[in-house]
């Protein structure tokens, strides 16, 4: 009878270590992401099959990125399989001016970036903002 109650969790242990991995342990590139402007500025990246847009995402998703500094993020190639990188570029000014409600209802950014992973290598995997 023990045995019974135990055969569902060996089933599902079984099931759960066939299943393979989306991703390998260990990503397989890295990107940098520069700002060379005297101001911070915050970015959002993603994989996806369409524009980013900022209603996908939250305030809280940004990274900062200090004036004249990198940021560097190691990411998986199979991420890009029919998907290019959207990367979103705030400036500090911008979300000092407007509310995270009215950037994401007029879909503002200061800069948009859309890269398939053969434009990112043909950057040897460097994004640089300058303020344009």
């Amino acid at each position: 009878m023990n045995t019974i109650k135990f055969f569902p969790v060996i089933l599902v242990c079984l099931i759960l270590q066939a299943c393979p991995n989306q991703y390998s342990e260990e990503p397989d590139l890295k990107f940098i992401i520069k700002n060379n402007t005297d101001k911070n500025i915050f970015f959002y990246a993603n994989t996806v099959d369409t524009l980013v847009c900022p209603k996908n995402f939250i305030q809280d998703n940004l990274t900062l990125i200090k004036n004249n500094k990198s940021f560097s993020t190691d990411f998986w190639s199979i991420l890009f399989e029919s998907k290019q990188l959207n990367i979103l570029i705030y400036k500090q000014s911008t979300l000092d001016s407007y509310s995270w409600k009215e950037i994401q209802d007029a879909n503002l950014f200061d800069k948009r970036y859309v890269l398939t992973l053969d434009e990112l290598k043909a950057m040897n995997y460097i994004v640089v903002y300058n303020g344009e």
